[in-house]
């Protein structure tokens, strides 16, 4: 007996108890455990025996018994300091609490999981990310299913990697966000065929299908559908075989296969699926409603339209109030209600607006591209009557210091604020020549950290050793050069903020050690052993590709997804035309000497800058601006100014050249350039002495440049009688600027008249 009441038998017993539940007895490890109870037990034991008694209740089904198990067990691992337990208990008592229907307190044990023990922790934010993205709440939901797959990839559980890689696809897909999706459906794909889990595959398979059906790749759609509900029929979920077949007849009501879409919606899959989930009882009866109307018979159409609208009622579906109010639009179209499916149509536009309020402000460019709400909007613009009021306002430069009033610059700059105020890491992408520097300095700026250090890296001008040096620092005697110790930026930075630019050409090596820095926050200088901790904000730029350079194996997937907390694209030059004159502006006014009013560009300046594409985008703009401010000789910039860009100049030749062939007949006429009327060669000028023609008259060098000008240009076109093209082929010069100058000076423009 003495045996029998020893902490080792009660031990044993706990783990019998626990075996029972493993091995499908659940009911007999609750009377273990209810045996024991009563017992004074170590702290091992205790909290052994309370885990398994929570386990046994939920698969008994016992949910609300099972929370307070979990919940008690939380409380009392917590007092005797045990976070491994306290993380597990957690995580189960979130469980119970979701099946209980208690979403809010699933929520708020899945937040409030410790990280004492990294699977569960890693777990919680698996839930809880899912949870949020079912809800809308799509910002803390990226966050969180990102935190699950980033320690599933560490803790090197391939399995929950492959699930947290799904959903997380699965919610880029829903934002818009197609290559992203493709790219972590893809991963879950490899990695559920490897381990042979057919659930994680068939999800996978689902996504992709998604996405090339919003790519507009239709067979490549159908053959996905087709094998993700092969999947999940061979693994009898009921609900996800009829999505995939329903998703898939839609693809063929696309492409006009109405009876391959009559086919596909009459499997079994699709009725037991409409049975089993009000999700796919939705997509199913949107199907039905669209192959109805394209049959044109209204009657089935709009019963299928009334299915559609009572799996609303059962579950809280984001987008199918729009969608049910757009198709609800089209089929009042159809019998003639002009008024009522305009009715529609702007109560479909309202609410996609008030899901796209959901959307990070970053992701909605991506979210409205998608065809099918592009479309609704599009409709709405057509009408005259879409109002957006989540589409954003320009910003002021000052604020900030970026120049422009265009839509695209304002997607970025009205996020500046609450980035600015964030402690997130920011990737900043964009091409060569688009502020992304000035992005860095503005969310500095404009951070708590504003007083403290702003440190600069051009990560793509150094080797690997360098920058290494550069970014951690080093020793005495780290390496042949190192004559003292030497702090690194990150060392400079702290309490600050470091930007790395061109980040997407740093090393592998450098690749690791920058990850260890964003998640540690630690390093050791090089050569060192001493680890440093710092508290510094990242903020990073790249012009590259980093997508195709992780397919490529030469960026790690991992520092990626670490570097991408938020992410702000600064849009081309080439689409933000409306921008280009107010960038201009402001650099004429920076490149004008102290004193002096800035020059300006005439109308035929603006009109040819306005023609180029600017690969260089605003660096390129404010270099030749710049540049043509020194050359032009008044205050107003004419085209030929840019004569000096070889770019611009090809484009100037070509006005010439095609004004020249618009005046065709007069060309034909035009007497030979160097001969006069008989045919004799001229003789030779005797040289003028415009110097003492100036002091004679006493005026100045300009004036007398501009009166020689204007003789000249008076004479030919009196010569040309008033041709234009043929005057500016007796002075040598381009149309295009006699043009100019012809329309900038009253009397000569009388001559062009008179003649």
């Amino acid at each position: 007996s003495a045996l029998a009441a020893s902490p080792v038998a009660a031990q044993a017993r706990a783990l019998g108890a626990e075996l029972h539940v493993l091995t499908g007895r659940p009911a007999d490890a609750l009377a273990e455990c209810q045996a024991l109870a009563a017992r004074a037990l170590v702290p091992d034991t205790e909290l052994s025996l309370a885990m398994t008694r929570g386990k046994a209740l939920l698969v008994l089904g016992r949910l609300d018994e099972a929370k307070a198990a979990y919940a008690a067990l939380a409380h009392r691992a917590h007092e005797l300091g045990r976070p491994r337990e306290a993380a597990l208990a957690r995580l189960n008592e979130g469980v119970a609490a979701f099946r209980t229907g208690d979403v809010e307190r699933a929520a708020e044990c899945w937040a409030e999981t410790p990280a004492g023990h990294a699977r569960a922790w890693a777990q919680a934010r698996a839930n809880l990310g899912s949870l949020h993205a079912e809800g809308g709440d799509f910002e803390p939901a990226l966050e969180a299913l990102s935190q699950a797959l980033h320690s599933f990839a560490r803790l090197g559980s391939q399995r929950e990697a492959a699930l947290a890689a799904s959903n997380l696809g699965r919610l880029m897909h829903q934002l818009g966000e197609l290559g992203r999706a493709e790219e972590l459906s893809e991963f879950a794909l490899a990695k559920g065929r490897q381990l042979g889990d057919r659930y994680v595959e068939a999800g996978a398979t689902l996504t992709l299908g998604a996405v090339q059906a919003d790519r507009k790749k239709l067979v490549e759609a159908v053959q996905l559908f087709e094998r993700a509900r092969e999947l999940y029929a061979a693994l009898e979920s009921h609900g996800w075989a009829g999505l995939a077949a329903a998703l898939e007849a839609r693809v063929h009501l696309e492409s006009g296969l109405l009876a391959r879409a009559e086919v596909v919606l009459a499997l079994p899959c699709v009725e037991a699926g409409a049975k089993a989930s009000s999700a796919t009882a939705l997509e199913v009866s949107l199907a039905q409603a669209e192959h109805a109307l394209a049959l044109g018979d209204v009657a089935v159409a709009g019963r299928a339209l009334g299915r559609a609208r009572e799996a609303l009622v059962e579950r809280t579906e984001l987008e199918g109030p729009w969608r049910t109010a757009e198709l609800a639009a089209r089929l009042k179209r159809v019998n003639g209600d002009l008024t009522g499916a305009k009715s529609e149509l702007e109560r479909a536009g309202r609410l996609l607006d008030e899901v796209l309020e959901r959307v990070p402000l970053a992701l909605r460019p991506a979210f409205l591209s998608v065809p099918r709400r592009a479309a609704v909007r599009a409709a709405l613009v057509s009408d005259g009557r879409l109002v957006a009021p989540s589409e954003p306002k320009p910003v002021a430069a000052p604020a900030h210091g970026l120049v422009g009033a265009s839509r695209a610059l304002a997607l970025v700059t009205q996020m500046l604020g609450p980035v600015a105020r964030s402690q997130a890491t920011v990737l900043v992408r964009g091409e060569s020549g688009t502020g992304k520097e000035l992005l860095a300095d503005a969310i500095h700026e404009g951070s708590p950290r504003r007083h403290m250090p702003l440190v600069k890296v051009n990560c793509a001008a150094m080797v690997e050793e360098l920058l290494l040096s550069e970014l951690f620092g080093h020793e005495k005697g780290a390496f042949t050069g190192a004559v003292k110790e030497r702090k690194g930026r990150f060392e400079l930075a702290d309490g600050g903020t470091i930007f790395l630019d061109e980040i997407g050409d740093i090393s592998p090596k450098a690749q690791v050690a920058l990850l260890r820095v964003l998640q540690e926050r630690e390093f050791e200088r090089v050569g060192g052993q001493k680890t440093l901790k710092v508290d510094v904000r990242v903020i990073c730029a790249t012009n590259r590709d980093l997508e195709a350079l992780i397919a490529e194996g030469r960026f790690r997937a991992d520092l990626y997804y670490r570097l991408k907390g938020v992410t702000l694209v600064l849009p081309p030059l080439r689409e933000r035309p409306e921008d280009l004159a107010g960038l201009a502006g402001h650099f004429l006014a920076r490149a004008a000497p102290a004193g002096q009013k800035p020059k300006t560009l005439s109308p035929a300046s603006l009109e040819l800058l306005q023609r180029y594409e600017w690969p260089g985008n605003v660096r390129e703009l404010e270099n030749v601006v710049a540049s043509a401010a020194i050359f032009a000789e008044g205050e107003v910039i004419e085209p030929d100014a840019f004569s000096h860009v070889a770019e611009l100049r090809a484009l100037l030749v070509g006005d010439e050249e095609e004004d020249d062939a618009d005046d065709g007949p007069d060309e034909v006429a035009a007497v030979p350039a160097r001969a006069t009327a008989d045919g004799q060669a001229p003789r030779a000028a005797e040289a003028l002495d415009f110097y003492e023609l100036a002091r004679s008259r006493g005026i100045s060098l300009k004036d007398l440049r501009h009166e020689v000008e204007m003789q000249c240009i008076r004479r030919a076109l009196l010569d040309a009688k008033g041709n234009i093209s043929e005057a500016a082929r007796l002075l040598m010069m381009k149309r295009s600027r006699l043009s100019q100058i012809v329309n900038a000076e009253p009397s000569l423009k009388e001559v062009v008249r008179g003649n």
